[in-house]
């Protein structure tokens, strides 16, 4: 059997290695034949059997994927004792989901024999195996922490993350650098909003060096594979959030221009008070029209390139397209980012002139920063002395309290740095507009002849 590393090079495409077939009773619903046919149509490689505790399907499996040009992985997902295999006390000995890969012929006929030990001393409701069995024929298998089921999930369920990290651990160390992975899946089931934030808090952790260094690549042992698998779980993720966060950005528009206006006050000597936060909000249709006339101003190739990128994958279904967009989409943020450079002053003209059409605040604020703009981006990069330890005692909250204290902690900071970036950037826009604009009640009209 050859190695599964074959298909590890750049360029290929993804491979499921956690499936289901027909054989998994009263769980599985892909049919072998079926499956190949849609793998093939997808233009995939490669593909896994990963029955549940049992490998009937395997020869069927095999012969299909070869005959289908498909390369087979055989593996199963097996039961892994919560004790050991020879304890059967009811409601105390149960099992654990665990995904094995076989990577060579070897790790086939270790696989064979722990499956066929967990019907002959392991049946406990499933056939079991035990961590004696896996120390005992780990060799030439990859392990994959499986569902929610497994044993990694089930401990950060029960609100144990130190016996999670202690299995996981465990695992890396039995079979062995660049043989235990890590699986992220999102359903969208309640369960996955607990697991998934504490699977990345972990493997956080380990980025930073406060625990052990672990293989961690989520499925995949080359980068454009991670990449792609980490864009998809934050897509899944963020989507169903997508319309909060977009009603979350409106409402604070007004309210980012009561304090842009209250810094201006503020360079004029004046007194601000908390009431004058709310001064904009008969304008907030107005505000939310600019903002995103400038967003579609800066980021119009990004959107159309998008858009163009998605008309391609259905009609070819290729990776490459994808892989070409990624590329493509750096330099459309690139050239988004200078003209959103070009509109900087717009939000701060709006807060000094309500009365101003949308269009004439653009033009004005291109006008003031069309030589400008390399000057802006100094006085930015001057916040960086702001927002690095911000963002470095964020991360330490995070990874040593959690996610609720981290939220607070953002909250918090970014108040005060967020006050300090607002009213350095109303100074210079002030310098360089002077007494363009007289007040928030003068309805004189501003063009940019007039400058």
């Amino acid at each position: 059997m050859s190695e599964i590393s074959e298909n590890n090079h750049l360029g290929r495409d993804f491979v499921h290695l956690h499936i289901h077939t027909e054989y998994s009773l009263l769980d599985g619903a892909c049919r072998i034949d079926q499956l190949m046919d849609r793998v093939k149509e997808c233009g995939q490689t490669a593909i896994a059997c990963t029955d549940h505790g049992v490998m009937y399907g395997c020869v069927q499996f095999y012969k299909a994927a070869r005959k289908a040009g498909i390369k087979p992985i055989i593996g199963c997902e097996v039961y892994v004792a919560t004790r050991t295999r020879f304890d059967k006390v009811n409601k105390i000995d149960g099992n654990n989901h665990l995904i094995l890969l076989c990577k060579d012929e070897t790790g086939y006929k270790n696989l064979i024999k722990m499956v066929s030990a967990s019907f002959v001393e392991g049946f406990y409701s499933k056939p079991r195996i035990d961590k004696q069995l896996l120390e005992q024929y780990h060799e030439g298998l990859i392990c994959l922490s499986a569902c929610l089921a497994g044993e990694i999930p089930q401990a950060i369920l029960a609100g144990d993350y130190e016996r999670a990290k202690t299995s996981a651990l465990w695992y890396r160390d039995l079979f062995g650098e660049g043989n235990y992975y890590i699986e992220l899946q999102d359903h969208g089931l309640k369960e996955d909003n607990i697991v998934l934030p504490q699977l990345i808090k972990f493997f956080l952790q380990l980025l930073f060096g406060l625990i052990p260094p672990i293989d961690m690549q989520f499925w995949f042992s080359d980068p454009s594979r991670f990449l792609a698998a980490y864009d998809a779980f934050v897509v899944q993720t963020l989507a169903p959030n997508l319309l909060l966060n977009v009603l979350f950005n409106c409402l604070s528009v007004p309210l980012t221009l009561g304090l842009i206006g209250a810094a201006q006050r503020l360079l004029r000597g004046e007194d601000v008070q908390a009431r004058h936060s709310l001064t904009y909000v008969p304008y907030s249709l107005r505000a939310i029209g600019l903002e995103i006339r400038i967003v579609l101003y800066a980021f119009w190739p990004l959107l159309a390139l998008a858009a163009v990128t998605l008309v391609l994958l259905l009609i070819f279904h290729s990776h490459s397209v994808y892989q070409l967009f990624r590329l493509a989409s750096l330099a459309a943020i690139a050239f988004g980012v200078t003209r959103l450079y070009s509109m900087a002053a717009a939000k701060y003209l709006m807060a000094k002139k309500t009365t101003l059409r949308v269009s004439d605040l653009m033009e004005t604020s291109r006008t003031i920063m069309e030589d400008r703009r390399l000057n802006l981006f100094l006085l930015e990069l001057s916040f960086a002395g702001w927002w690095l330890p911000m963002i470095l005692v964020c991360a330490a909250v995070f990874l040593l309290v959690g996610y609720n204290a981290y939220v607070v902690c953002v909250l918090l900071l970014s108040v005060f740095v967020r006050a300090y970036m607002v009213t350095a950037r109303a100074a210079f826009v002030d310098d360089w507009v002077g007494n363009l604009v007289s007040s928030a009640d003068d309805t004189a009209s501003i063009t940019p002849k007039s400058i």
